[in-house]
């Protein structure tokens, strides 16, 4: 595969688009699949077919779905070509399948961190309270952003509350809770 990953590549570099999807085409890349896919996608979408160019990326998914090295590999790829709503779901996926993989959640804070996306950043921090429901870091980052954003006020209390009585010389516990 390393040969087809680099032609595939050299085409993407020299923007040779309809090429690469030539001869990406009608070829099959046995457990490396999901790849070649990827590679129709980024070709459909350059060449601004959207339709042709999503359904590549959804198979390309489909087949990645159940190894957490294969979406992983997809997330990079995307991340790569800024396809941003793409790595996020593919994040969010290897989260909800793959629990163990807290890297997704890291490279998601980092995502939502940069874009100052609150939101996210609170989805980010109940799922870690899901995962782990003693994790008094979690649920003070939880507590601080459902009070700022006034949503889960009642269990953004709660939480500010139990981080301070754990740890109430910790300046960043004492400020949520003082919030």
């Amino acid at each position: 595969q390393p040969y087809r990953v680099a032609l595939a590549d050299a085409y993407c570099q020299s923007k040779s688009w309809d090429s690469l999807e030539a001869y990406l085409q009608d070829q099959k890349w046995g457990d490396y699949d999901f790849v070649r896919l990827a590679y129709l996608t980024r070709a459909a979408y350059q060449q601004g077919n959207t339709i042709v160019g999503q359904e590549s990326w959804r198979a390309a998914v489909r087949v990645a779905a159940a190894r957490v090295g294969a979406l992983s590999m997809l997330a990079r790829l995307a991340g790569e070509w800024k396809m941003e709503a793409e790595r996020e779901e593919l994040l969010w996926m290897i989260v909800q399948r793959h629990p163990a993989e807290r890297w997704a959640l890291q490279a998601l804070n980092a995502v939502y961190r940069e874009a100052g996306n609150s939101q996210g950043l609170q989805q980010i921090y109940a799922t870690q309270l899901n995962f782990d429901p003693d994790n008094i870091i979690a649920g003070n980052n939880f507590a601080s952003i459902s009070l700022l954003l006034g949503i889960q006020l009642n269990r953004a209390y709660e939480l500010a509350q139990r981080a301070w009585e754990k740890f109430p010389n910790n300046p960043a516990f004492a400020m949520t809770y003082a919030y």
